[in-house]
């Protein structure tokens, strides 16, 4: 049976990292039996679109980053496609959570061998995700590094060493599945596969298919903040001081400083708090 992919390409992802990668992809694509038809996305609406109106026999190949391919993954749900994420973007973090290559090539190329499984989606505020909610520190961080000509992970990484120098404990309630608790400290990451900024794995716990988000709160002092991140990149930083864990399916965070506070998810702004974090069990066909 000839297999049909459809390609969805983030034309701004990873300073155009993505575009530049596509025809390769393709190529190979189509070297390994894939009948291929590619769609540039001109927004994030249209990203979602172009996924939703797939047939259920193509799998949706997305070509960008960790926001696009949550963006296209929600598509997918509504068209019943199989949805595989290929790296294009400067982090990669999802690719990296599911165990496919980190250059779109071999990415491609392994789609041949790939196996199907059911994930779970998140949501944030409405708006999909697939990595992390990150709030505080991190979601400061993203928005530096957003704005930094940096190629890669390291616009990840030295943006983190920008706002460390400037970041104060933030004090949130978070209520998880009807238990509410008031909060102060430095990061809340709430996780899907629990992992961001260029290679932390900072909810190490996370599972993509048990129906659950995950979560880590850093609350240590500053001078250990730095320690506890760059033990994130092994996933041994749970067990610090000031460090805490939990999950539940089903996350409402507010803000009691004196805010407003950034929310990102998958590196991409949402808004500000309050937001409420959702959970839609075994949605996703993933191939990878």
């Amino acid at each position: 049976m000839t297999q049909r992919a459809l390609l969805v390409i983030n034309p701004t992802a990873g300073g155009g990292r993505a575009v530049a990668a596509a025809p390769i992809v393709q190529d190979v694509l189509r070297s390994h039996g894939w009948v291929v038809r590619a769609i540039r996305s001109r927004n994030s609406d249209e990203a979602t679109r172009i996924a939703a109106e797939a047939d259920s026999d193509e799998v949706v190949a997305s070509l960008g980053g960790d926001g696009m391919h949550a963006l296209v993954a929600r598509g997918a749900v509504i068209s019943g496609a199989r949805f595989a994420p290929l790296p294009g973007g400067r982090g990669n973090d999802f690719v990296r959570a599911v165990g496919a290559p980190r250059d779109p090539a071999a990415a491609a190329a392994a789609l041949r061998v790939a196996h199907e499984r059911r994930i779970d989606l998140g949501e944030v505020n409405g708006a999909p995700f697939l990595g992390v909610v990150s709030i505080g520190f991190s979601a400061l961080a993203s928005q530096i590094a957003a704005r930094s000509r940096i190629p890669g992970p390291l616009a990840y990484h030295t943006a983190a060493v920008r706002t460390m120098a400037r970041v104060s404990p933030f004090q949130f309630d978070v209520t998880i599945d009807n238990r509410t608790i008031h909060w102060s400290g430095y990061e809340l990451a709430i996780g899907m596969s629990g992992w961001y900024g260029g290679g932390l794995n900072i909810c190490p716990q996370a599972r993509l298919d048990d129906g659950l988000v995950d979560l880590t709160f850093v609350a240590t002092r500053k001078r250990g903040f730095a320690q506890v991140m760059a033990r994130a990149f092994h996933g041994t930083h749970i067990d610090m001081p000031g460090v805490a864990t939990d999950q539940g399916s089903l996350v409402e965070v507010q803000d009691v400083s004196d805010g407003p506070s950034l929310v990102y998810a998958d590196g991409d702004p949402v808004g500000t708090l309050p937001v409420a974090v959702r959970v839609r069990p075994a949605a996703l066909r993933l191939l990878a």
